[in-house]
């Protein structure tokens, strides 16, 4: 009986451990969000009034893109987030916080990401299944030639997303005209 009761008691110990670590992680994430989002307005917001993001989303697609990033890319794009101090704890940490967003009792809400990339670059399987096994999200080429244009799929996406409160995110012609500026450089 003693050896039972030991084992749970280390048992909760742990628990509580694991728990204190996890919130720790959340409060180095939710800094590291603030201070991004601070650094993105001063950036991109002053003297344009009316200018509304959502700085969780913004970090949360530029942290999970960095699941692709090696060397200098990968340090500059930690740094810009502000999650240095996480390590690669950033991508378990939220895989954990869009869970529990997501399974709120009495709450609807659904997270979307996806990133969607020039069929010019083959994207290597391993960031694609990390992408989806860590942030619930997709990571496809997009499809130049959809019928529709190359915006209906990714409208498509982030329609079904975020149950049609969302549509037409992209203007026909605008992905196309991105592509072929970039080309013609």
């Amino acid at each position: 009986m003693n050896t039972m009761l030991l084992a749970l008691l280390v048992l909760a110990i742990a628990g509580q451990l694991v728990k204190a670590d996890y919130l720790d992680d959340q409060r180095d994430l939710s800094a590291a969000t603030s201070g991004f989002s601070q650094r993105l307005y001063q950036k991109v917001a002053l003297g344009l009034p009316s200018m509304v993001y959502s700085p969780y989303s913004i970090h949360s697609v530029l942290a999970m893109t960095s699941l692709g990033a090696r060397g200098k890319t990968a340090t500059e794009m930690k740094q810009a987030l502000g999650i240095t101090s996480l390590a690669d704890n950033t991508h378990e940490i939220y895989k954990k916080l869009i869970s529990d967003m997501n399974s709120v009792p009495d709450v609807k809400l659904n997270t979307g990401n996806a990133i969607f990339v020039n069929p010019a670059y083959e994207i290597v399987p391993q960031f694609v299944a990390d992408v989806e096994s860590k942030y619930f999200a997709k990571a496809d080429n997009i499809d130049l030639s959809a019928p529709g244009g190359p915006e209906k799929p990714i409208n498509t996406y982030v329609a079904n997303a975020t149950g049609n409160m969302i549509q037409n995110l992209l203007a026909k012609g605008l992905v196309l005209s991105e592509h072929h500026q970039q080309n013609s450089k």
